[in-house]
């Protein structure tokens, strides 16, 4: 079953002879489970399609549908109930409060939730335990290592128990054992069901999925795929 559709999406930046065109007619369906991998040179476009299917960078035409719900056909307030109920974003930087404890940053997402503070905890600790840090989330990100505020990110990122991850980047940061841990980390949310789109550089990363989308100079172009991918796109 389509999950996501993407209908002729373009995003331009700017006016005139200093217009930019960063997505052009860009057209794809993901289906509930899939892992996906986004991929292509620098400025080719990636950011931005990750942007428009985060709900947050409305296109200048096309349309983005989820589960039916054409995302950027709902007024603003409701786009961000949209974001809070099916998304879940990992960065490369992975965006944690430094004077907040793990369990706090990853509590986070919670905050506009209608749930007591202590529920919230319960699933703060349940997100923590998902990635195998339910002993550290007394701790402060600096109290910890590179790749266990990684998995903090990703617990942050599914606490709300959302149907898709976006990922840009998860081991850009990372050394490679690192990156190798947290890639498989998120192979196993996919396992249990998660939908997961990521943006990477990485060959070796984007081998965890089990489709390749390439875009080239906002385009979506013809890609080959890894051993270890199941599906083609051919665009």
């Amino acid at each position: 079953m389509e999950h996501i559709v993407a209908q002729g999406l373009s995003r331009r930046y700017g006016t005139g002879h200093t217009a930019v065109d960063a997505l052009l007619d860009v057209s794809f369906s993901i289906n509930s489970g899939e892992f996906v991998a986004v991929m292509g040179e620098s400025g080719a476009g990636k950011s931005t399609l990750l942007s428009l299917l985060g709900a947050m960078n409305p296109p200048t035409s096309g349309r983005y549908v989820v589960d039916g719900i054409d995302v950027y056909g709902l007024p603003s307030e409701k786009r961000a109930d949209f974001r809070r109920e099916y998304l879940g974003f990992v960065f490369q930087s992975q965006n944690l409060v430094p004077y907040l404890t793990l369990a706090e940053n990853v509590m986070l997402p919670l905050a506009v939730v209608k749930e007591s503070s202590r529920k919230k905890r319960e699933m703060a600790r349940a997100a923590l335990e998902r990635v195998g840090l339910e002993d550290l989330g007394h701790r402060l990100p600096d109290e910890v290592s590179g790749g266990e505020c990684g998995r903090a990110a990703i617990a942050r990122a599914v606490v709300n128990q959302p149907p898709v991850i976006l990922a840009d980047e998860p081991t850009g940061s990372l050394d490679s054992a690192t990156g190798t841990r947290i890639m498989k980390l998120l192979a196993d949310l996919n396992g249990q069901g998660s939908t997961i789109i990521m943006v990477t550089h990485s060959e070796a990363s984007a081998e965890y999925a089990n489709r390749l989308i390439r875009i080239v100079d906002g385009r979506l172009a013809r890609s080959a795929h890894s051993p270890k991918a199941g599906v083609l796109l051919v665009c």
